[in-house]
């Protein structure tokens, strides 16, 4: 592989241009907040803060919680040490995060559009090359969504790798550089393995070319390949060390696990053909959609025809390798591999795939009559322009949280039957924003569908997730009874999860059990000392039971400072839709006093905190504010 700097001023003007453009399209993902898994990865994950050396960054699991004790964990350090980076830099605070996933992305970005140009192929095909992998709509997933910095790391390492190898006998320092940028790769997710499957084949291509005997070959071959296969095997021996683990979700037998290879890379290649429809679910395991299993095997036969093509020499070396990084790196996610994923496809699986398709299209662009360049280059350039608006349309979706799930949850009813994953994601948010009404329909929706499911799969678990956020639903619209007791089951199936302990804790609070939730918030705290919801919770709710154990039996005429007790004591405990009427009443009251009216305002304070303006909020702070202009405050 060659070396090309810039050949021209042109070229540096065009590759300005085209990340000038994708910033512009682009530049709304600042603003978008924390979303989906960030909650738990970054901005309440105390291990962020606990990172201060390069071992305790190769020691983290990635997705194991400190306060959960059983978890599907990945080894990803690179992308945990990145996210400390980022806490230290700008603070918990989204801005920062997304910039570095904008600077990530815009680096593979023009990687492509070097690589198109190292390729032969002029800079405004290398320009429409980036621009159509940069704006494509289905990648915002990996892009504005923080978490999915996986993919960003791993696509630069790999793609770092390919472009650094060298094959010549004195290239050995570029072939230590390429290992260590592959070893980057891996460390943040493990699909950068492809890198190193693409230069075994690149170096297979290579040595076929030569009249040598075929040991000779392959032992040259070896030593080229060596610091890579070193620098794989170095992260293998970390990974084993760390102790992750992975669980699949269910079972599948021999020809089921077969149909759902072949389904999803049918749906893969659906989703390239539907660039303007990203979705964060797309179809189901173990649900069988005949047409894309046939499209899948269509597509698995052309597959195996190119890939023998280049077991036989008869692809160029830089086509066979990048044809085999797009290969490669789909694999892991065709579920020949047993993993927990559920969905059958997901949009952020399609990064690096979509950029070694993007370069063995453009690479092989001046292939075309020129006739057929001009008008693929209108055409591309048309669809480009329309991968930077709908960008920029789906990073306004991220805006809103209810909003794109409500959006998901659309689409998963049609495309995605019998999987409530997208419900219960929505069920979360609403709850957060103290809408916890709302989210209890999603939750039994997410329930029936689970249900479904079950009947086909018996060995299938219904998702703790959904268990558990149902249990913490039903105590914060008042079905106490039905709450503890499904979070009691929950804690009997998993007595050791300090998180399913400190929500039994928080029902059984709400409840008024006052002595059971102590119990179990110190069971919650035995399990994980560091539990610092746990402590702060069990201390308000130590501070409500001793003013609910000083009020008298309510009655309908109770004094305004007793009132205003037990509005306490109910915000305490977090029951609000309690809590707040008493406020108000208590505001409203012709007796009323600063010091309630001061208390008011801090509980008014701190539910906005918790949940932003909400009706419930917005007519307290109404009361409040009449309150203030009752007593000749403005």
């Amino acid at each position: 592989m060659k070396e090309l700097p810039f050949r021209n001023k042109v070229d540096l003007a065009l590759l300005v241009l085209g990340l000038a453009l994708l910033a512009a399209a682009s530049s709304n993902a600042l603003s978008v907040p924390f979303f989906w898994d960030d909650h738990a990865l970054i901005e309440q994950n105390p291990v962020l803060s606990q990172i201060d050396s390069w071992q305790k960054i190769f020691d983290a699991k990635f997705w194991a919680l400190p306060h959960r004790s059983v978890s599907n964990a990945y080894y990803r350090p690179l992308v945990i040490g990145s996210f400390a980076l980022d806490a230290r830099l700008w603070g918990i605070q989204p801005f920062g995060f997304h910039l570095t996933n904008l600077l990530l992305h815009f680096a593979n970005c023009a990687l492509l559009f070097l690589g198109v140009r190292r390729a032969g192929s002029p800079s405004y095909v290398a320009l429409l090359a980036m621009l159509l992998f940069g704006a494509m709509p289905r990648l915002t997933e990996s892009v504005t969504w923080i978490s999915g910095r996986t993919d960003l790391l791993a696509t630069l390492g790999a793609i770092l790798a390919i472009t650094l190898y060298r094959s010549e006998p004195a290239a050995w320092k570029m072939r230590v550089a390429s290992a260590l940028a592959l070893l980057v790769g891996l460390l943040g997710k493990e699909v950068a393995l492809a890198g190193l499957v693409a230069l075994v084949a690149y170096e297979w291509t290579i040595a076929k070319q030569t009249q040598k005997r075929v040991s000779l070959q392959i032992q040259e071959s070896l030593l080229n390949l060596f610091p890579l296969l070193f620098a794989v095997g170095f992260y293998f021996n970390l990974r084993a060390g760390s102790g992750v683990s992975l669980r699949p979700a269910f079972s599948l037998t021999f020809v089921e696990h077969v149909g759902a290879v072949f389904q999803a890379l049918g749906l893969y290649v659906g989703m390239l053909l539907t660039p303007f429809q990203p979705n964060f679910y797309v179809g189901t395991l173990g649900i069988f959609v005949v047409g894309q299993i046939v499209l899948g095997v269509f597509v698995g036969a052309g597959i195996l025809l190119a890939l023998v093509a280049v077991f036989r020499r008869a692809l160029l070396p830089r086509n066979a390798t990048f044809f085999v990084l797009c290969t490669a790196a789909l694999f892991p996610v065709l579920h020949w591999i047993r993993t927990p994923l559920r969905p059958l496809a997901s949009d952020r699986f399609l990064y690096l795939p979509f950029w070694a398709l993007c370069f063995l299209l453009f690479a092989n662009y001046s292939r075309l009559s020129q006739r057929t360049q001009r008008f693929a280059a209108l055409a591309l350039a048309l669809l480009a322009f329309g991968f930077l608006g709908a960008t920029h349309k789906r990073n306004r979706d991220w805006q809103d949280e209810v909003r794109i799930w409500e959006i998901t949850v659309g689409k998963m009813e049609k495309i995605s039957p019998k999987n409530g994953l997208a419900h219960v994601a929505l069920a979360q948010v609403l709850n957060t924003k103290g809408r916890p009404q709302e989210a209890l329909g999603y939750l039994e929706t997410a329930y029936s569908l689970e249900k479904q499911f079950q009947t086909l799969y018996p060995d299938y678990l219904i998702s703790t997730s959904l268990l558990a956020g149902w249990g913490v639903t039903l105590s914060s619209v008042g079905k106490f009874s039905q709450a503890t007791t499904l979070l009691a089951d929950l804690v009997a199936s998993s007595p050791n999860e300090a998180e399913f302990r400190y929500l039994y804790a928080n029902a059984l609070a709400r409840a008024l059990d006052f002595q059971a939730a102590d119990r179990e918030f110190g069971e919650a705290l035995r399990l994980y000392p560091q539990y610092t919801d746990a402590y702060n919770v069990r201390q308000q709710a130590r501070q409500a039971e001793q003013i609910w154990r000083s009020l008298p039996p309510e009655t309908p005429q109770e004094a305004t400072s007793i009132r205003a007790q037990r509005g306490l004591a109910y915000f305490l405990v977090g029951r609000f839709s309690d809590a707040n009427p008493i406020w108000i009443e208590v505001v409203g009251a012709h007796d009323t006093n600063t010091e309630i009216l001061e208390q008011a305002k801090t509980i008014l304070v701190l539910e906005q905190r918790l949940f932003g303006e909400t009706k419930e909020s917005k007519a307290l702070a109404e009361a409040i504010a009449k309150a203030d202009a009752r007593s000749g405050k403005f």
